[in-house]
């Protein structure tokens, strides 16, 4: 929809569902505290509007919402305080829920959404369900470095062509022969074992049914197990009873299978019947 000048302001508006106007205008936001927010924080947002944008009278309010809110859905509504030096004070405060809190400042009709990419702040620690049914508190920053870590990793360790010999083809045919295995001795369902195979293809592009190890642990930290090498070569040691004990610097596909069963059953010891 093409814009349109606005009164006693250089720059364009459009409206909007609700007949609200968004404009491209920007003001300056400060946040105090200035640092990490957190769920359950109260924070304060300092705002001054550019010059001519609201007029003169009208109050001016925080309107917005969280986790991707954009301008869309009806706002939260916080009115603002205007200060002795003309900036405009709001306070908000964070809902458990929320992953970043994202608005504009409104006096009910214009909408300054900064320049249309609207105002955020992230929220750095969340709450999520952990394992045990309980309510976590996590550092929403370590999660984000750890997906770049394993993107990292994935990028630096994957190749374009590799010729599939058949060594490689009765690999991934014995991780077939063994997910149908363990399937039954760990009575894992096909969701289980789909998860696995899925988790496998991921770090094994190139289909040579085999990975490093280093990869097969990141990929067993996505699927929210926390092991190491000395872990994972213990318990396939433990498994294939009666081998010499190695460790283990790369897992075949039907490694990573087994390996996956007995990190979802916690049943390292066990003995193949």
């Amino acid at each position: 929809m093409a814009g349109f000048m606005v009164s006693g302001w250089n720059g364009f508006c459009r409206e909007r569902s609700r007949r609200l106007l968004v404009c491209n205008a920007s003001g300056s936001i400060k946040q105090i505290p200035d640092g990490d927010v957190a769920v359950g924080d109260t924070v304060t947002i300092s705002y001054r509007p550019p010059a001519g944008f609201f007029k003169e009278g009208h109050d001016l309010h925080f309107a917005g919402g969280y986790n991707g809110w954009d301008g869309d859905d009806v706002p939260v509504m916080t009115p603002a305080q205007m200060d002795t030096d003309g900036a405009y004070r709001m306070v908000v405060t964070i809902p458990n829920f929320a992953q970043v809190v994202d608005f504009a400042i409104s006096d009910g009709i214009r909408y300054d959404t900064n320049d249309g990419s609207f105002f955020h702040i992230p929220i750095r620690f969340q709450q999520r369900l952990g394992d045990d049914g309980e309510v976590e508190v996590y550092d929403s920053a370590d999660e984000k470095q750890r997906k770049v870590e394993i993107k990292e990793f994935r990028d630096a360790n994957s190749t374009n062509v590799v010729a599939i010999t058949p060594e490689n083809e009765k690999l991934l045919h014995e991780a077939r022969a063994t997910a149908d295995m363990v399937s039954e001795r760990f009575s894992l369902g096909s969701i289980h074992i789909s998860q696995a195979t899925a988790a496998y293809d991921r770090i094994d592009k190139t289909g040579v049914g085999k990975v490093a190890i280093d990869a097969a642990i990141l990929a067993f930290e996505e699927m929210g197990f926390e092991t190491d090498k000395s872990t994972l070569s213990d318990m396939l040691n433990d498994y294939a009873e009666g081998k010499e004990r190695t460790l283990f610097e790369e897992l075949t596909a039907s490694d990573f299978i087994v390996a996956y069963a007995l990190l979802e059953s916690d049943e390292s010891a066990l003995e193949i019947v």
